[in-house]
């Protein structure tokens, strides 16, 4: 090969790691929330294979093979994958940039080879727990893996040659200088997706007890809703609407206590993450003091199973089990499409006749079908929604322990005011 060839795939190593770099840096975002709309355009509908993988316990190191262990306070402690990604292509990036030409020294060649063969190993360790672990392919994890492939192969392509006369000689100086600069680059870039981890799930509100009215309720945050239902009756009214004597509920004990209403597809990852976060802490902090309204809205264009399953929680409810019901479905929320609905509905208590029955029926159909209607009708268009005494509460807040402790906060001294115990 001549020197321009080699040249051409030097050039084109360059471009595939500047790639890999971008859908890194993207999928740290994608992390953070602050690439969602741009994600979800890559992935295709409301994120796709994206959030199912950005969900998984695999999406950080070392890997959280627990999925309960996925509520957001937990993950502490693990480092987004994609944030070693992007310090990785980070350093390559750097590296070819300073020494350039000089690659072609075999002893400034072979470390890089070296490093970007163990980085290949890694990315075809994850495409095949996308295939065999998740069942979903994100698009960004994809582009980085299938860039990181190219780089390995660009870089076989452009390997110096004993005896070859174009072999340049670079200064120790310069070797020195490239690596600090890639070692600087990739420590720089893990760190900076790390500390803006950290602000993200830091429980800032939890700083601001200060914004609390006499009356014990939170003055209202402008960026924790974009609507309100306190203020319009007619808007009162719809929402109430929405609310059957005969949803499934947690019903809290006796006394003043707080509504929440959450519209879920049972397929959802988001919703897996809300569900546990519920559960696990959100119920407890309530202290029993919380009712909980169960409301479907099965995203069918994304997720396979949701109807279904929708459906087979409808059924179940009839029989007064839907929460055993909900419980195991929870659990297999990313292994849906498997299910067997009757078996399922035998373990949480039904009995399986009238299950068959009633799963077909255009009553179940029919309830399933109402609930996403009505939720359309308040404004809900994505899942989870979440509403707390009629306020919808926002993305970025639904899981922040902060925020339902200053709410909690808020019940208690209510409650204390009318004389009721917590």
């Amino acid at each position: 090969m001549s020197a321009d060839p080699r040249r051409r795939a030097l050039l084109l190593a360059f471009a595939a790691a500047v790639a890999g770099l971008a859908a890194a840096l993207l999928l740290v975002a994608a992390h953070l929330d602050l690439a969602r709309g741009l994600l979800a355009r890559a992935c295709g509908g409301a994120g796709g294979g994206c959030d199912a993988v950005l969900a998984s316990g695999w999406a950080y190191v070392p890997p959280i093979l627990d999925q309960e262990e996925l509520v957001p306070a937990r993950t502490r402690g693990h480092v987004p994958a994609a944030a070693l990604g992007a310090a990785y292509f980070t350093a390559v990036v750097l590296w070819l940039a300073s020494l350039g030409a000089a690659l072609r020294l075999p002893r400034l060649f072979l470390p890089l080879y070296v490093g970007v063969l163990l980085g290949c190993v890694a990315s075809a360790g994850y495409l095949a727990v996308m295939a065999f672990r998740i069942g979903a392919f994100c698009p960004l994890c994809t582009t980085a893996h299938v860039a990181n492939f190219a780089l390995l192969g660009l870089l076989l392509l452009a390997r110096p040659r004993a005896g070859d006369p174009a072999v340049e000689q670079a200064s120790r100086r310069h070797v020195v200088t490239a690596a600090v600069l890639s070692l600087l680059g990739a420590v720089c870039v893990l760190l900076g997706a790390l500390g803006l981890r950290v602000l993200h799930e830091r429980d800032e509100l939890s700083d601001r007890m200060a914004v609390i009215e006499t009356q014990g309720e939170l003055v209202e945050l402008a960026h924790l809703a974009d609507r309100t239902f306190t203020a319009d009756d007619e808007a009162r009214a719809r929402f109430d609407a929405v609310l059957r004597p005969d949803d499934p509920e947690i019903l809290p004990e006796e006394g003043a206590y707080g509504t929440l209403v959450y519209f879920s597809d049972l397929e959802c990852p988001n919703c897996h993450r809300f569900e546990l976060f519920l559960r696990e802490e959100l119920l407890p902090m309530f202290g029993g003091h919380l009712r909980v309204v169960f409301k479907h809205f099965p995203l069918e264009d994304l997720h396979e199973a949701a109807l279904p399953a929708a459906r087979a929680l409808e059924a179940a409810r009839l029989q007064g089990r839907f929460w055993e019901l909900h419980a195991l479905l929870i659990d297999r929320h990313d292994r849906l499409g498997e299910a067997d609905w009757t078996a399922l509905a035998v373990e949480a208590g039904c009995e399986a006749r009238r299950f068959r029955e009633d799963l077909g029926s255009g009553e179940v159909a029919r309830r399933v079908d109402e609930d996403e209607a009505l939720g359309r009708s308040i404004g809900v268009e994505a899942t989870p929604t979440v509403f707390l005494d009629r306020r919808p509460v926002d993305g970025s807040v639904r899981t922040l322990a902060g925020f339902w402790r200053l709410r909690a906060n808020a019940l208690r001294r209510a409650r204390s005011t009318l004389g009721q115990p917590w």
